[in-house]
């Protein structure tokens, strides 16, 4: 995770967070692995630091923010001796959780603040390109076409997918778009490469951030691709398939 400042819990965390100078006075966050930022695919996280000397107890702030929505107010949400916390979060929301030291003696430390984790949006919250389909069948001697809308992305379902099951599509042009995103840094893409699969872009309105080629040697089920933004983007996220060979895609999420 990228280094943070301790803040106060009533205003927004900088935009340029420094560092500062560890004097043992207030906690020293836990790295934060790849499985947890800026992306958590569980619906459990975790959160540790060390321990303070002369701390009688720690407490927990958390503000979060559903797909869309700007971060809510801070609140108070433990107050222990545990030097961890569990957070869980739901599908779609960004979580940001910060920690002071409660001493035995004098005033409490300033706060540490761990960066903005957030888990992958519902299903159906991914707006899904369709395609149009044209079946002819003959009938008393004439042939009779019937034209129908599908999707372009049929689900597939088996427990070793992220989530259960996978979105497939061998259309290009085929897109997944989540819309209304706000102050994404970053997006994440889950998804199944596999043996002959194609390309799929990912794009930030209309710029196109990065192509992802998920042709494999060897099939995997849940392999995380990460994508940058060079800067805070708030609009519709987009995944395209870029050839007609299929590609699989389980999830897409913008992180803050």
């Amino acid at each position: 995770g990228r280094p943070v400042v301790p803040t106060s819990p009533t205003s927004p965390p900088p935009p340029a967070p420094v560092v500062p100078a560890n004097d043992g006075t207030f906690p020293v966050l836990a790295t934060l692995s790849a499985t947890q930022a800026p992306a958590r695919l569980g619906k459990v996280l975790t959160y540790k630091w060390k321990s303070v000397p002369g701390s009688a107890a720690y407490e927990v702030r958390v503000r979060t923010a559903s797909n869309g929505k700007k971060l809510g107010a801070w609140k108070t949400v433990a107050r222990a001796t545990s030097r961890s916390y569990p957070l869980s979060i739901n599908r779609g929301q960004t979580a940001v959780v910060a920690v002071r030291a409660i001493p035995t003696e004098g005033d409490a430390s300033i706060w540490a603040e761990f960066p903005a984790v957030t888990r992958p949006v519902t299903a159906k919250t991914l707006v899904k390109s369709t395609m149009k389909i044209t079946v002819k069948k003959k009938a008393r001697g004439k042939t009779v076409k019937t034209t129908s809308i599908r999707t372009a992305w049929p689900k597939i379902k088996h427990k070793n997918y992220y989530a259960g099951f996978v979105y497939t599509t061998k259309e290009q042009g085929a897109s997944l778009k989540l819309r209304k995103t706000k102050y994404a840094r970053s997006v994440q893409v889950v998804a199944s490469p596999g043996k002959g699969q194609g390309r799929i872009a990912v794009y930030a309105g209309s710029t196109k951030l990065k192509t992802i080629n998920l042709s494999a040697a060897k099939h995997s089920r849940v392999v995380r691709y990460d994508v940058g933004l060079p800067k805070g983007f708030s609009g519709t996220i987009t995944v395209k398939a870029l050839d007609n060979k299929k590609v699989r895609v389980s999830s897409v999420t913008v992180a803050r």
